[in-house]
């Protein structure tokens, strides 16, 4: 899925954008995670964190920049 289309997704509560999401950025989160916290269960715990104050948070991006940045 697009970054564009998984926004429109999340913003408008689709369950695959949900999952997209998570499929497409966990693994991108857990190492940034993980070398901030050095602790693989600390990582995985800021990783769910982070994916639910992102669904949480959705309507406040408007692409000004990089989703990945924001």
């Amino acid at each position: 899925m697009k970054t564009t289309e998984l926004i429109k997704g999340l913003q408008h509560g689709k369950r695959n954008a949900y999952d997209a999401l998570y499929d497409q950025y966990a693994g991108l989160f857990y190492s940034i995670c993980l070398r901030y916290s050095n602790n693989s269960q600390e990582a995985e715990d800021l990783t769910q964190e982070a994916i639910l104050k992102i669904i949480d948070k959705i309507d406040s991006f408007h692409n000004n920049g990089s989703f990945e940045g924001w």
